[in-house]
């Protein structure tokens, strides 16, 4: 893992089975009301404990698109403190999600290489990222497949924008 740090995520480097990054997530009751407010889901199971206390969950939890949010590659990537220098663009994502998360779960998340292969001359690289609780159970697993272009990512200067 470090020497992906120290050079950035190259994709002729990646290997099957390459673990990239590890991150850690200690949730809050504001992070779930947060996500849950940005995708404007007014749900009183996501931030009212009264009403999520007498569901089927016990308590409140937090909406499925919690870790979607949260979990994203880019989001391994940079707090790895890692870049990739190309253009990349999401062919598919597979999200399934197996416990549910709630305020105080202490989250660890890992990313690792899990496919690699070219299509009609096109370079496509699987991530698999698994999210689980502080007592190792698995809560979520999401697959993530990018088309790598040969396109640099180019930052467009502020005075673009002015």
């Amino acid at each position: 893992m470090p020497e992906y740090q120290a050079k950035g995520v190259v994709w002729e480097d990646l290997e099957v089975g390459d673990e990239i990054s590890t991150i850690h997530w200690f949730v809050t009751p504001d992070d779930i009301k947060m996500a849950a407010e940005s995708f404007y889901d007014d749900n009183p199971l996501y931030f009212d404990k009264d009403f999520a206390k007498e569901s089927e969950w016990g308590g409140i939890i937090a909406p499925f698109y919690f870790l979607d949010a949260t979990f994203r590659w880019v989001v391994f990537l940079s707090r790895g403190g890692m870049r990739h220098q190309n253009h990349t663009i999401n062919a598919q994502g597979i999200l399934e999600s197996f416990l549910p998360i709630r305020p105080g779960d202490r989250l660890v998340g890992k990313m690792f290489v899990d496919d690699k292969f070219v299509k009609r001359e096109k370079n496509f690289l699987t991530w698999r990222m698994e999210v689980r609780n502080e007592d190792g159970e698995m809560v979520a697993r999401k697959f993530w497949r990018s088309y790598w272009t040969d396109r640099e990512i180019e930052f467009p200067k502020k005075e673009t924008y002015e």
